[in-house]
């Protein structure tokens, strides 16, 4: 450390005060209940934090971290009629305690960036294969096969239990989640609250999802202010909605809840549970990829993958399955998908009963021939490894 020379360490002469301070030193007296009073009337953080602002949608927000999200704060949603309406409907059908409700939906934050990324409008034309490349690769096939020898025990029993493949069983979760690595980062309870009363178009459906997801954080002891999911509140290893959660999920861990996050068997069997719900037929295909003459096939193609055609029927169009693909039986029920891409001819399937199944876990063709192509790959990798 520098010492400081003697020279400063000498006082300075002191100096006569001038005309312009002795008025201020004169005036302080007379300015200081003034000050006192503006001081007063000013704002302290704690009254900020205390009283929440007055309009019904609050200002955007960032993500909180999980940590942040475990200090509630409170909302104006409690205060609103619809949201009370709600609770008291709730309370007298479902018997869940309406104060105690009111309370958890007073912490919810309704947020825009969600109403936003539910409106938001894909651009560029449809592509099966700029779709397929996303989902369908070399990674997420040895992922499958990883997460298959993982829960083998879980799949063998599921596929038993349910009549569904275990390969398409962890090909729906490889698509939907990556095999569990990424089941969203919006809180639950927000993206549900934010749907329900702030977006009209679909504010009906997203009620039911709030109320099935208010029983579900009662039934299968979840903590409703933690859990994480997609936007839309689709939750878990998964994906599934609340309402799917009531109507499908399976404890198939046996230990006494419902836990998709957390529990890879419980998503397996819930997975599998739903997809014979929804018409799979044990030991079927999910289909044949086809090809056609002329273009009279597309007046054949069904939008909506119910398979109200006979091969035979198709095949007075010219429609056929591919070499190689296996020949159904003349009689054998199908739906025509068509598989769209810019520049080059659609990739053609005849789609069973068990690919609409697949359309019921999400409303696209690509999806569902996404789940089928990955769930391909994995048992041909897996075929691979066995005999090597």
């Amino acid at each position: 450390m520098n010492r400081p020379s003697s020279s400063a360490a000498l006082p300075a002469p002191a100096r006569p005060a001038s005309t312009a301070q002795v008025l201020t030193l004169a005036l302080i007296p007379a300015l200081v209940p003034a000050l006192v009073l503006a001081l007063t009337l000013m704002p302290t953080p704690a009254r900020a934090e205390r009283d929440p602002p007055t309009q019904s949608i609050s200002p955007p927000v960032r993500e909180a971290s999980p940590e942040a999200s475990a200090v509630p704060q409170r909302t104006p949603l409690a205060s609103r009629p619809e949201v009370r309406a709600f609770v008291e409907d709730l309370a007298r059908r479902q018997g869940l305690p309406a104060d105690a409700t009111l309370d958890l939906l007073s912490e919810a934050h309704v947020q825009p960036t969600i109403i936003a990324l539910m409106d938001r409008h894909v651009t560029g034309e449809p592509s099966w294969l700029r779709y397929r490349a996303r989902f369908v690769t070399a990674r997420r096939i040895q992922d499958g096969v990883a997460f298959m020898a993982s829960h083998e025990a879980a799949l063998d029993r599921a596929s038993r239990t349910y009549g569904v493949s275990a390969e398409i069983i962890a090909a729906i979760i490889g698509v939907e989640t990556a095999y569990g690595r990424n089941i969203g980062s919006y809180r639950v309870l927000d993206a549900l609250t934010t749907l329900a009363f702030d977006y009209p178009r679909r504010s009906a459906f997203f009620r039911d999802e709030l109320e099935a997801f208010l029983i579900h954080a009662r039934d299968d002891r979840v903590d409703a202010r933690a859990i994480r999911g997609s936007y839309a509140g689709a939750i878990g290893i998964p994906q599934f909605m609340p309402g799917s959660i009531l109507r499908w999920a399976v404890d198939f861990d046996h230990d006494g809840r419902r836990d998709l996050v957390g529990s890879a068997e419980d998503a397996i069997g819930s997975v599998a549970r739903y997809l014979q719900g929804h018409g799979w037929q044990a030991g079927e295909p999910s289909g044949w990829l086809a090809r056609a003459q002329g273009e009279d096939w597309r007046s054949r193609v069904s939008p909506r993958f119910e398979p109200s055609h006979t091969v035979a029927e198709l095949g007075q169009y010219g429609i056929h399955a591919q070499p190689g693909a296996g020949k159904p039986a003349a009689q054998t029920r199908v739906a025509l998908v068509a598989l769209d891409s810019p520049g080059v001819r659609p990739t053609l399937y005849l789609a069973t009963a068990n690919f609409e199944a697949i359309t019921r876990y999400n409303r696209s063709s690509f999806y569902a021939m996404a789940v089928v192509d990955l769930a391909a790959g994995i048992a041909t990798e897996r075929r691979g490894r066995r005999s090597r």
